[in-house]
């Protein structure tokens, strides 16, 4: 399965680990789809739709400002991805079968 997307994972200021298709735009970041990243060390790694403190509602896009990011990731576990995109289509896929 050959992902086409720009994936990638920020930490920002309030200590949130989002995930996301990025794009970016001037002093901003566009997240598309994003979702929140949880790590537990007795269940593994989780994702919940990423919600501001503004809202109770599911984001489909979230406009950060790059000085809001403190850690911006581009390589990663390929396990992020795969757990990502189970998450956005339901479609369960081993890691070592995705072209990032």
């Amino acid at each position: 399965m050959k992902v086409e997307k720009n994936i990638k994972m920020l930490q920002l200021v309030t200590g949130d680990v989002i995930i996301g298709n990025v794009v970016e735009e001037d002093n901003n970041l566009n997240i598309e789809k994003p979702l929140q990243v949880m790590v537990d060390p007795m269940q593994g790694v989780g994702m919940v739709p990423y919600l501001t403190m503004f809202t109770n509602k599911e984001m489909n896009n979230v406009v950060i400002s790059k000085d809001k990011v403190v850690v911006y990731i581009e390589e990663y576990d390929e396990v992020f991805t795969v757990k990502y995109l189970e998450h956005l289509t339901g479609v369960i896929t081993p890691a070592n079968n995705i072209e990032v």
